[in-house]
């Protein structure tokens, strides 16, 4: 046999051993199987990736994973903890921000780019008391703009270097575009700092604006009252005050199966009933902890059983973070709240809904999500950023970033210079070297499995 052939078999028996062990996900040894015969000439590179349909579709992954694992490792809050600062005036504010959004884009996806920056847009533009509006068009235009300087900055770039590389057999460099690219991004981001944002309306970028942006829409939240509650015994017209200082609307009475409206407003609250209240969620905190009640959410009956229920009480490491539902990217369109059982599987609480301004009047576990609702979630911060990034969800709130630690932070920093490198130098082919970048991103746990399919 050959010394190839030799290779070969030992490789496959190697990857049998790791497939009985299960120490990993089988879908992440074999693509490391792949990638290791590529690297050793046993596949030719062009080769590698023909399952997948084109080259350029593995890239564009392996672009968005990495993109992600720089983003848990808290690599970019190295560069927004400045941009935080320098909010005055408007546009140094609008400067910084499209400036940053450009360069991340020059190095991942221009969308996780704006993904990624779009809360800390909103946040520092509510504390310097400034309409939101002013910043968030720069940043997009900014995003797309950077993406076009470079070869990974943009799907399409990807797209038409693999298809000339296929017809001429010399693909683009990651720095081809940039003489014609990289210029029109400076001009274009400069205009948009400078002149383009003040050509937005003024009534959208009043003074006023940030106040309407976070004091979002009330939230619908079902809270269900424990044997040892203060509210057994009384009506709810006793409970006014209690409603009063927390600015909560109690919607119904839910006993049983039979939701209680209009006439329940002198009926006696009993152990196990369920109020539908209408507040924002520090309305809904201070209401269920003065009364003693629980955080119902979405939880269903099945869940009852599995599951106790949660308390109104958040430990030092719970937070509540509200998220938006995006048009494009998100598979919640179109499903049931109570279909998703967050509670069971993840063990965070879905404590409202928010849809424009309109109150949703039916159960929580019967909303059926649209594009650009608003939901309010409460857990563990690590669990509760997960669960949004899952959901193909928007943080809204400070910290929709996901902080790493340093070491974590380096070392994603680094697997991404070490897969970028490598392909800038020739050493391996583009596809294979930001494959190998994100599979490590994955087996050194700076992506969770459970998010490279999202």
């Amino acid at each position: 046999m050959t010394t190839d052939q030799i290779f070969l078999i030992g490789l496959l028996g190697l990857l049998v051993v790791f497939f009985v062990w299960e120490r990993w996900r089988y879908d992440l040894v074999a693509l490391a199987g792949l990638l290791i015969a590529t690297l050793f000439g046993l596949i030719p590179p062009d080769e590698a990736f023909l399952g997948f349909g084109h080259p350029a579709v593995v890239t564009v992954a392996a672009v968005l994973i990495i993109s992600r694992g720089l983003s848990n490792a808290g690599a970019v809050e190295i560069f927004t903890r400045y941009i935080k600062r320098a909010t005055s005036p408007p546009t140094l504010h609008v400067v910084g921000l499209s400036t940053v959004g450009g360069l991340f884009s020059t190095v991942m996806n221009n969308v996780g780019a704006l993904a990624l920056l779009m809360p800390v847009a909103i946040q520092s533009s509510l504390e310097a008391k400034r309409s939101p509006a002013i910043v968030l068009m720069p940043l997009a235009f900014g995003t797309i703009l950077g993406g076009m300087a470079t070869l990974i900055g943009t799907p399409p770039n990807i797209i038409i270097a693999n298809y000339r590389a296929e017809i001429t057999g010399q693909p683009f460099g990651m720095f081809d575009f940039s003489p014609v690219g990289g210029v029109v991004a400076i001009v274009g981001i400069f205009f948009v700092a400078l002149v383009g944002w003040r050509l937005i309306p003024l009534a959208r970028r009043s003074k006023n604006a940030p106040q309407d942006l976070f004091h979002i829409q009330e939230y619908l939240t079902e809270v269900k009252v424990p044997e040892n509650s203060k509210a057994i015994g009384k009506t709810l017209s006793e409970l006014e005050s209690a409603t009063e200082d927390s600015d909560a609307l109690i919607i119904s009475l839910i006993r049983g199966e039979q939701s209680i409206r209009g006439a329940a407003w002198r009926e006696k609250i009993q152990a196990g009933d369920v109020l539908v209240l209408e507040a924002g969620h520090q309305g809904i905190n201070k209401f269920v902890s003065t009364l003693g009640l629980e955080l119902s959410g979405t939880q269903s009956k099945e869940e009852v059983g599995e599951v106790e229920p949660q308390k109104s009480t958040k430990t030092p490491d719970e937070i509540l973070l509200e998220a938006v539902v995006p048009p494009d990217r998100s598979w919640l369109v179109g499903r049931l709240a109570g279909t998703l059982k967050l509670r069971s599987r993840f063990g965070v609480s879905l404590l409202g809904v928010s849809r424009q301004g309109t109150p949703y009047r039916g159960r929580l576990k019967e909303f059926r999500f649209k594009a650009g609702d608003v939901l309010l979630l409460q857990g563990d911060k690590e669990q509760v950023l997960d669960v949004i990034g899952s959901l193909g969800c928007l943080p809204l709130a400070e910290r929709g970033i996901q902080l790493g630690k340093s070491g974590q932070t380096w070392l994603a920093v680094g697997l991404f210079g070490l897969a970028l490198g490598s392909a800038l130098t020739g050493l391996v082919a583009f596809p294979i070297a930001l494959m190998g970048g994100a599979l490590a991103m994955v087996i050194l746990a700076v992506v969770p499995p459970r998010e490279v399919y999202h």
